[in-house]
């Protein structure tokens, strides 16, 4: 299988996109492949550069480790995945991360390196768990989280701090 692109926006029947099971082997929690379908364990997606997953009310829990082997991923859009609790992505070569919307998201751990764009607009995600998921993003730029009710104003010192290459944050607070 050499999918680049991957849009399954939209879809009722995913549950989770786990990445770390069976030894790296890619599994769509809720996805249903037939019988005669193969898919061998030492060959795991490998050229996938962009999955979106918009939309998608019952996904509540997201993990690519290394293990994955997702070397081409640059783009990963699971905005507007209201159910999405727990996202824990590393991708060494993901540029551009959208997870606006996700009013439920709790959990964030990236260890994305070359991640250089982050929305989190409309997350009602805590600060501190911000920070230290952009920690190990060195090459963020651009941080979107307006209308994040957890996000204050002093806490921008502290996202700037754990990511020194922030060039813009997005926010709706007023300044003062």
């Amino acid at each position: 299988m050499h999918l680049t692109h991957v849009s399954l926006n939209g879809c009722v029947n995913m549950h989770g996109l786990n990445w770390g099971s069976s030894a790296g082997q890619p599994s769509l929690s809720g996805m249903f492949l037939p019988e005669n379908v193969q898919v061998p364990i030492e060959q795991p997606i490998r050229l996938l550069q962009n999955l979106n997953c918009v939309g998608c009310p019952n996904i509540r829990k997201v993990v690519i480790p290394p293990a994955a082997r997702c070397f081409h991923m640059s783009s990963l859009n699971l905005s507007l995945s209201a159910n999405l609790k727990d996202v824990d992505v590393a991708c060494f070569n993901l540029c551009f991360l959208n997870l606006s919307n996700c009013t439920s998201l709790e959990v964030l751990k990236l260890d994305c390196p070359k991640l250089t764009i982050l929305f989190l607009q409309s997350c009602n995600i805590d600060e501190t768990v911000v920070e230290a998921a952009i920690s190990k993003c060195s090459m963020l730029e651009t941080l979107d989280v307006r209308f994040c009710p957890k996000i204050s104003q002093t806490s921008m010192g502290r996202l700037r701090a754990a990511c020194p290459n922030l060039k813009r944050i997005f926010s709706s607070l007023q300044q003062s």
